[in-house]
């Protein structure tokens, strides 16, 4: 049944629904819920519409459909201003960066929706930052980042996940007796999947029964080419075609390939089965501007998740399924990643003793990321869709 319809009718996004990236996976999720609210979805850039479950782009046909005109609407503006007759969202960068085309599109209310893995804004980016009617910040922390230099059309408006899609379920066994270990996001130093091998490798050493199923899956591997500077994992290896080579990488770092599953780039909506296999979920990540869709897909799968305690992922910690990776050194910068301030790098000792907690005592972790699965419930799309659609509106 449709919501209740808004004051709005039209409401841009400008940027690619897509089930294979975040970004992609935000612009879906705005898109249908404005379908529920009676607001038809104009999506301002190229899709990834064959990433979709075939329903979702059942009931996205008709934006689907306007996409070329919409498209050629753009191109032949030549860089010229193109009035956009509705709310625009626009996603943003830290340096108040986003799509190209988004400088020559007016709209009656621009509203940036603004993700940072920094905790600084240099003054060209508060400058651009200045010409948006509103700002989202998906955390807590992005927020404050925010309101430090100066900005005050600020709210905090997190980000949701499906419950249709990521809640507890029955596992199917799989994978036996194995303890499986999840690790999700796209391989970067940001995300610290080095930390992960790391610390599975040193898990094996004590049991022999541990399978790493990861969704690493980077199509810009160009920001992947500082994984090792840190020293846990060896330098990466790229095939001909430029693609991540994870079967030499993954034995040179120490870590071999049995026991060890490549999802490689799976779409969100085929996310759930994977989720309910695994015994634990771990997502170290040195940082994040938001609250991470992956995190929260896998509290809400109930799943018991260890996140490191930084940056976004401290809007979460606190929820029951959750083991929190307290200690938080500072981090080395890196080619890729020169300023690293307020970011954290985890303890590979404490990831292990939550391992060997979870490891020993199932059903108890189990019945403790179900409780979070029931906390993180206010947190749906359905839920945040509204505190969103408000800042659209005058």
């Amino acid at each position: 049944m449709a919501e209740q319809s808004a004051s709005i009718s039209h409401l841009a996004i400008d940027w690619s629904i897509a089930c294979h990236t975040g970004w992609g996976v935000y612009a879906l999720n705005l898109a249908l819920q404005a379908r529920r609210h009676n607001i038809t979805p104009v999506v301002l850039a190229p899709s990834y519409w064959a990433t979709l479950h075939p329903i979702q782009r059942a009931s996205l046909a008709a934006a689907e459909a306007n996409e070329p005109k919409i498209l050629n609407s753009i191109a032949a503006a030549g860089g010229k201003t193109l009035a956009i007759e509705c709310p625009m969202l626009i996603a943003c960068s830290g340096h108040f960066d986003s799509h190209p085309h988004a400088a020559t599109l007016t709209a009656p209310r621009r509203v940036a929706i603004w993700v940072s893995e920094c905790a600084q804004i240099i003054p060209q980016a508060i400058e651009r930052g200045r010409q948006m009617d509103w700002i989202i910040a998906s955390s807590t922390w992005n927020e404050k980042t925010l309101r430090r230099h100066g900005f005050q059309n600020v709210s905090l408006e997190f980000q949701g996940f499906d419950p249709t899609l990521f809640s507890p379920g029955p596992r199917a066994g799989l994978l036996g007796d194995l303890f499986a270990i999840f690790s999700g996001g796209k391989l970067e130093y940001r995300k610290g999947q080095d930390i992960v091998i790391a610390a599975v490798r040193e898990f094996r050493k004590r049991h022999n029964d541990v399978v790493l199923v990861f969704a690493w899956s980077n199509p810009w591997p160009e920001t992947a080419r500082d994984i090792a500077a840190a020293g846990l994992v060896d330098q990466l290896v790229l095939q001909k075609d430029g693609s991540i080579d994870f079967v030499a990488w993954l034995k040179n770092s120490g870590l071999g390939n049995t026991n060890v599953i490549n999802l490689g780039a799976i779409s969100n909506w085929q996310m759930p089965m994977v989720l309910r296999e695994m015994d634990v979920a771990l997502l170290p990540s040195r940082c994040e501007g938001a609250t991470n869709f992956v995190a929260m897909e896998c509290i809400a799968s109930g799943v018991p998740t260890i996140l490191s305690a930084n940056t976004g992922h401290l809007d979460l910690i606190n929820m029951e399924g959750c083991y929190p990776l307290h200690k938080q050194d500072p981090v080395r910068p890196t080619t890729c990643h020169a300023v690293v301030d307020q970011w954290g790098e985890s303890s590979i000792d404490e990831i292990l003793e939550y391992l060997e907690r979870i490891y020993r005592d199932r059903a108890e972790s189990r019945r403790q990321a179900m409780r979070g699965s029931e906390a993180i419930q206010w947190m749906t799309w359905e839920k945040r869709f509204p505190e969103i659609l408000k800042r659209c509106q005058k």
